[in-house]
């Protein structure tokens, strides 16, 4: 018991001022003293009620099987039945053991994503789905490690969209909706009620969206004002897509250049895919969906008790008004907040 309270005051106490701290160390023992499986993986029974369908979109071969494996060997870790679909966007030799399906690339990883998705839904009707593109494993970091059996049932009982935040610099407006914090869409989970409940994975937005944003190189990205995209928000994704500087940036698209008349079909195709995974977010917040990291829903799986007073923790998340959501969502303070959300009313 001694190494699982290690881990979890690892994992939850990484980015935390030391007040913050001292009160996940003292609800982390609170909780093992009431419940000594708290923060541990889900019993065997527990697991096997659970079906994951998991969709990768790939481009790469190599990546796509690098990938392929991280997924496979996470997901069988976790009990639960499993399938694990890859959709080929473009014609590519993979290892006959991958169930390969063909993909148009019409809309990127989300036309993929659909693919796969009906072929599944042909078959059975899975608790969670996970979704993901072959770049995830190019990235800096690792959420598969906090997807185990705990955070995929709290998924699959809150109807949740789970995986790493991004948040822009400030509040952001646009479209019609709060944008300014978003689940990364190279790798997250959640479940075909979630996506159903907005139209997902395709949202209808995104269709007007291509049906407005030029297709022809219009002179820069400049986004026509019919598309309803704001201005701080262009200006955002210029500084982030082609490093013009209009906009602070601690990091930009590891593909980011100037835009140019060559470059503009797929500089077109990114911005699509930026701001769908943006209103998929800002969509399944609206309807009711708790949006959060992985490392937040890895917390509240350690506190889970019997009662399931951690699913209205998690409810009660979601449904703060715009500005505390991105309060909840953004960096490091959703960690102290969602922490704070379990402590008892006189104590906050």
């Amino acid at each position: 018991m001694e190494t699982v309270t290690g881990d979890r005051l690892r994992t939850v106490r990484s980015g935390l001022s030391s007040s913050a701290q001292r009160v996940t160390e003292l609800l982390v023992r609170q909780a093992l003293r009431r419940n000594p499986r708290c923060g541990t993986d889900a019993n065997e029974d527990d697991a096997h009620r659970l079906s994951v369908a998991a969709v990768l979109v790939a481009w790469s071969p190599a990546e796509t099987v690098r990938c392929a494996t991280a997924l496979r060997e996470t997901l069988e870790t976790t009990g639960a039945r499993w399938r694990l679909v890859v959709v080929a966007q473009r014609p590519m030799d993979l290892p006959p053991e991958l169930d390969v399906l063909e993909g148009d690339n019409s809309f990127r990883e989300f036309s993929g994503w659909k693919v796969g998705l009906d072929a599944i839904a042909r078959d059975e009707r899975p608790d969670v789905v996970v979704l993901a593109n072959d770049r995830f494993g190019s990235y800096r970091y690792d959420h598969l490690r906090y997807m185990d059996a705990a955070v995929l049932r709290l998924i699959a009982e809150t109807d949740a969209l789970t995986g790493a935040i991004n948040h822009y610099p400030r509040e952001v407006h646009s479209l019609g909706h709060d944008l300014s914090a978003w689940v990364r869409t190279n790798l997250f989970a959640t479940t075909p009620s979630c996506l159903e409940r907005v139209g997902g994975p395709i949202l209808p937005e995104l269709l007007q969206l291509d049906a407005r944003v030029p297709r022809d190189w219009p002179g820069g990205l400049e986004l026509p004002r019919e598309a309803g995209v704001s201005e701080l928000h262009q200006r955002l994704l210029r500084s982030y897509l082609t490093g013009s500087g209009e906009e602070p940036f601690r990091r930009l698209w590891h593909r980011a250049r100037p835009a140019s008349a060559d470059w503009w079909p797929e500089l077109r195709a990114k911005v699509l895919c930026v701001l769908a995974e943006q209103l998929l977010s800002a969509r399944c917040r609206e309807a009711g969906s708790p949006v959060m990291d992985f490392r937040t829903a890895r917390i509240l799986t350690t506190f889970y008790p019997e009662d399931e007073t951690f699913r209205r923790t998690v409810l009660r998340l979601s449904s703060r008004d715009a500005t505390e959501a991105v309060r909840v969502l953004s960096a490091r303070g959703q960690l102290a907040l969602a922490l704070r959300a379990l402590l008892p009313e006189g104590l906050r």
